[in-house]
Order: C-alpha cells, then structure tokens, then sequence
C-alpha cells in the first residue's frame, strides 16, 4: 500500500501526462537531446515519489528484472565493446530511461489523468497532421510524397502511435452519456483518418493481425480464418509492388546476421551508424536498421536479444487479461520486426509506464529501506550526467546549425562551449576542424585527429586525415 499523499500522486501524475502529452510534438523523442531532457524530468520525478513513500516499494515481478538485465546488458557492452563511448552512453542511457518510467507506472499504478493527457496529445496531433494533410496549415516535413509524416517526420512510426492512441482510447471507461460517447467517438474517428493518412502498409497489417488475434479470442474460430484471403489479397496489391524497399531491407538484415556470427557480443551500442561500411554488402547508408531486434543485437549481442524477447513473452504472460495493455505490446512488438519505433521515447517510454503501471499488488514488494538512500543517489548521479550530455548535445547541434548557416563565428562559440561541457564527442572536434579549415587556419588537421581518436570508425573524420 503507497504511503504517498494525494497532491504529490495527483501532481506528479500529472507532470508524468504532459510528458506523454508533449513528448509526440517532439519528434517522438527520436534525438538524444529530445530524449534526455525528457528522461531527466521523469527522473527527477522519481526522485520525489521515492522521497515521499515512508516504506520503499520493490517490484518483485519477474518483468521489471528482465528490464534490469537487459540495461546491464547494454551498459557492459557500452563499458568494454564499444569503441566510440559517447555516442554508446547516449544509446545506453535511452534504456536507463526504460526503467525509469517503468518505476513511475509503478509507484503511480493507473492514473486516469496519465493516460488522458496522453490521448488528448495525440488527437491534437492528429487534427493538425490532417490539417497539414490537405494543406490548411503549413507544418513543415510534415506532409512527404502524398503521406502524413506528422511529427515524427516518419511515416510508420507516426502511424504505430495513432495505433496505440487508438487502442488506448478503446479501452478507456467513460460515463455513459451523449456527451462523452460523442467525445469518444469523435477523438477516435480523427486519430484513425491520422492514422490511415500515414499510408503506413507495416502498421495497416499490424492493425489487421490485432483484429485477427481479438476475434480469433471473441468469435468462433472457423469465422476469422476469412482473414487470411483478405490478407493476402491486401499484400497482393499494396505490398509487393514495392518489393525493391522490402529487398533493401532483407539486405540489411542478412548482413546484421554475418555481424551477429562475427560479433555475438555485439559492436557496442550506435556503433552499426559507423561501422555499417566494413559489413554492408551493398550501397546503402541506414543509422538504424529497420528491425529493433536486429539493431538490439548489432549493439548489445545475442544475449541482449535474448532479453528483449523475454521481456516481450513475460509481458504478454503477465497482462493477457488487460486488453489494454495488451494490445499496446502487441502491436509495438509486432511492427518492431520492421522498425525502430522503440528508439522513440514517445513510444517506449509509454510501453514502459503502461507496464509499470499494470503490475499486479503482489507482484509489488516492501524491502529494506536500506535501499532507498543507495536508488536516491544512484539517480541524483544519473541525472548529473544525463544533464551534462544535454546541455553538450544541444550546443553541439545549434553548433552545426550555426556552421550550415554560414556563421562561422558562433559556431566556433558554441562548438567550444560544448566541449567544455563534454571533451569525448567526435562531432565536436569535426565541427572546429572543418571551421579551422574553411577560415584557412593550418591546424585543423590536429581537431580531426583529436575526433578519430574518440571514433576510429567515424567515416567523415577518416577522409579528413
């Protein structure tokens, strides 16, 4: 039983929705800086409710330690793998993040407020995205080749969202009236129209195994096998015509699978984004690959792989009686055989809460409080860190932005400002070298050197040696 007050749940509850509620607005929370700074106010959410619970709460579910084993997987491979350790920690902390917002679903349990902060967040996004859709505002990147990208800036990942929306939405209570029915239905209606704008062909055949797997559940069985020809007439016409994307990507994945033979630890968190070079078979260029599971083992190994699989039965095991929750893992797991919408905190760190947030009572344990000053300072440590790698992304960026620009000057600025922050990113010392060299100054090859130092594999940093 929580010790916690009424006003710190309900305002820390709060606080944790209009994360949800802003966190889509941001690019998903794809980019590091966008990830930290929303990482570090959960955090530092966690730090009160932790401080405001006289009995110090434990989960004892199977779940919340196969998470743990999966962080520690990856901070080892970070820790003696990786030979570029910024960009590794980056990746690495992403997953701290997990167990971060697990903890809050946890310690908060269901929280209507949470959840309805999250639905209404989607929905505006949703009526601006059809807004940009047919042209009534202008939202840049947006709208690309006829598809609502919205503010992911990517199509699939967009659509998976509203999927998730949509089943969160779904499953909601609401009293029964007029007004609320109409609300529901009304909210639902724009988040799917989003949804079906995104013309995302992965997620629409996400969307059709979910109603296969329910009905399968609710109706006679013999009725949902009518499914299957509708399936294949779906992927008939909408998906094979675009074999050539779908060959690019099975390239891709055979060539994750000569790493993982080579390298069954894994080359280190981010790394595949600059060693893809030395194992690709073909001419192609992809940060991640379209496959969180292969892009897990390329940067932790076959054991982390091994982990997140579990995670993902443990979860199903643990909520097959909570729709919900449920079809929201579902649905995510099934579209990350074809993407990474894990990589965005938008995505992940709601899985995360939701799961959290969805353990049973027993499954939540006192223990010694011993432990509470030893987490407390734990996280105090990390969000020192995860702050400093903020400030020093942040700046390193605006830095590029001022060099695209043609300000040479404040990009010199800044650029030195982020290294005072943090002297182990790569792309800093690039940056000042290129600027050193476009004013003509002759030691701009020591920056570059300084930089492949840091990242060997950096390919920019080797045509500058």
């Amino acid at each position: 039983m929580s010790n916690i007050s009424q006003i710190t749940k309900k305002t820390a509850a709060v606080s944790l929705g209009l994360i949800f509620f802003l966190a889509p607005w941001v690019q998903g929370l794809y980019y590091p800086y966008q990830y930290l700074l929303f990482g570090l106010i959960g955090s530092a959410l966690l730090v009160v409710l932790i401080l405001a619970e006289k009995e110090f709460l434990f989960s004892g579910n199977k779940l919340f330690y196969a998470l743990l084993a999966f962080f520690l997987v990856y901070f080892l491979s970070f820790l003696f793998i990786a030979p570029y350790k910024y960009n590794a920690l980056l990746e690495t902390l992403r997953y701290c993040f997990w167990l971060v917002f697990f903890y809050l679903g946890m310690m908060l349990k269901e929280e209507k407020i949470v959840k309805k902060l999250f639905l209404n967040g989607a929905f505006l996004l949703a009526a601006a995205g059809i807004l940009s859709y047919f042209g009534l505002i202008n939202l840049p990147g947006w709208v690309k080749d006829n598809r609502l990208y919205g503010s992911f800036q990517y199509a699939n990942t967009q659509a998976l969202y509203f999927l998730m929306a949509l089943i969160i939405s779904f499953f909601s209570p609401i009293e029964n009236t007029k007004p609320q029915k109409f609300q529901k239905l009304f909210y639902e209606a724009i988040i799917f129209l989003a949804f079906v704008l995104t013309f995302s062909r992965g997620a629409f055949i996400v969307l059709f195994l979910l109603l296969f797997y329910f009905y399968w559940k609710k109706i006679k069985r013999k009725k949902t096998l009518l499914f299957i020809p509708v399936l294949l007439i779906f992927l008939g016409y909408y998906v094979v015509p675009h074999y050539s994307k779908l060959a690019t990507r099975f390239i891709t994945y055979t060539d994750a699978l000569k790493v993982f033979v080579k390298h069954p630890l894994g080359i280190g968190p981010g790394e595949w984004t600059y060693q893809q070079f030395a194992f690709r078979s073909s001419n192609y260029y992809v940060k991640y690959l379209h496959n969180f599971f292969f892009q897990v083992g390329l940067d932790a190994g076959v054991l982390a792989v091994v982990l997140i699989f579990i995670m993902f039965f443990l979860a199903f095991k643990s909520f097959y009686r909570e729709p919900e929750t449920f079809a929201v893992t579902l649905v995510i797991f099934l579209h990350s055989f074809i993407d990474i919408d894990l990589l965005f905190g938008a995505l992940g760190f709601f899985l995360m809460y939701l799961w959290g947030s969805s353990l049973k009572i027993p499954e939540v344990v006192n223990v010694k409080n011993l432990l509470k000053p030893v987490l407390i300072m734990l996280l105090i440590a990390f969000i020192g860190i995860s702050s400093l790698l903020f400030q020093e992304d942040l700046i390193t960026k605006k830095a590029y932005q001022a060099y695209n620009k043609g300000d040479l000057v404040k990009a010199w600025e800044m650029a030195k400002k982020g290294k005072e922050l943090c002297r182990y990113n790569a792309e800093n010392y690039l940056l000042q070298g290129l600027i050193r060299k476009r004013t003509g100054m002759p030691d701009a090859e020591s920056y570059f050197k300084q930089g492949l130092k840091l990242n060997p594999d950096e390919p920019l940093l080797k045509n500058k040696k």
